[in-house]
């Protein structure tokens, strides 16, 4: 390396995508032509390089950061959803339970699972009494007079 090589790679960074090469030539005090000499000599080629890796590393560290925040936060909003499932199987709430799995599933990337055949496992027309009926709504939970045996 010539001394003078690195105050030429060191201008050329320090004026960025915008340098003109006139104007690096004329702050090192080199003619134009032996600066593009020494701009394809291996080592400036190496240190050019090197400078544009680390352009790259900063500017992905500088779009990766929020989603790596959005991702944290997203691995909290499943933890929730997930004590929810919990929570839901420990009441056998099967309504909280059915929307705590879908939105856990949708968190995934999977759609929701259309059902088709409909399995009644209780007997929700029965009802006439308002104030049950306002209870079962409320909570999402069937006495168990109402719910069929299995099968």
């Amino acid at each position: 390396m010539i001394p003078w090589h690195g105050k030429l790679v060191s201008e050329w960074f320090a004026r960025g995508s915008t340098a003109r090469l006139e104007d690096v030539a004329d702050a090192v005090g080199q003619s134009l032509q032996t600066c593009e000499r020494a701009l394809k000599t291996p080592w400036c080629q190496a240190e050019i390089a090197r400078y544009q890796a680390a352009v790259r590393k900063h500017l992905a560290q500088r779009r990766v950061a929020p989603l790596e925040e959005l991702q944290q936060w997203g691995h909290e909003a499943a933890r929730g959803l997930v004590a929810a499932l919990w929570l839901a199987t420990e009441r056998e709430n099967i309504r909280e339970m059915r929307e705590s799995s879908s939105a856990i599933l949708n968190y995934l990337g999977h759609t929701p699972v259309k059902r088709t055949d409909k399995t009644v496992t209780h007997r929700v027309d029965a009802i006439h009494d308002p104030a049950v009926l306002a209870r079962v709504i409320e909570t999402g939970e069937l006495p168990d007079e109402l719910m069929l045996p299995p099968p």
